[in-house]
């Protein structure tokens, strides 16, 4: 860490920092605790920023999920292995790994926390237009909890993007931090 405020080592090195760091993953890896504990070793400042701050600078319209009976991540996170769900959000993210032999993965975090829903291969055929094509997306499902893991084992999707009218589908955020700004 001591390297990081040497700036003549660093250049000898021929070693440029960087202006930042992006850590992505699910909910409650320890994503936060890691760059806290880097950024209090450096003694450099630390900016948190989530997805849902992000994509959620107008809430969801949660009165019409609420009519829908959709979970919030936050009721999720109490919920018992097993329980039928129903929950929504809007779509950031959808990853196929070469491993995982078809299943996709979700990554979904609403205005309370983050979901992992996970579709089987068969599920991802017979629904790719709603799992593709939806920017809202609502899953219905099994809660699968072992210990701290948590995931929502989807056997149903729902495409309800209407729901956010003409919410734009991208937009450009910028963060300034000490006179250094990134617009990505």
């Amino acid at each position: 860490m001591d390297l990081l405020h040497e700036q003549k080592a660093l250049a000898e090195l021929d070693v440029e920092l960087p202006k930042g760091v992006l850590l992505h993953g699910p909910a409650g890896t320890g994503k936060t605790l890691l760059a806290q504990a880097f950024a209090d070793q450096a003694g450099l400042p630390i900016i948190v920023v989530s997805a849902s701050d992000l994509l959620h600078p107008k809430p969801l319209p949660r009165p019409v999920l609420d009519e829908r009976r959709m979970s919030t991540a936050a009721q999720l996170a109490s919920t018992s292995d097993g329980q039928s769900v129903r929950y929504c959000d809007i779509v950031t993210l959808r990853q196929q790994p070469e491993t995982a032999n078809g299943t996709v993965l979700v990554p979904l975090e609403d205005e309370t926390g983050g979901v992992q829903a996970i579709g089987w291969k068969r599920l991802r055929l017979q629904q790719s237009k709603e799992l593709l094509g939806s920017r809202l997306l609502a899953v219905y499902g099994t809660w699968q909890r072992e210990g701290d893991v948590k995931n929502l084992i989807a056997g149903r999707l729902e495409n309800l993007t209407p729901l956010l009218g003409d919410w734009p589908r991208r937009r450009r955020v910028g963060i300034s931090v000490s006179g250094v700004s990134h617009v990505a």
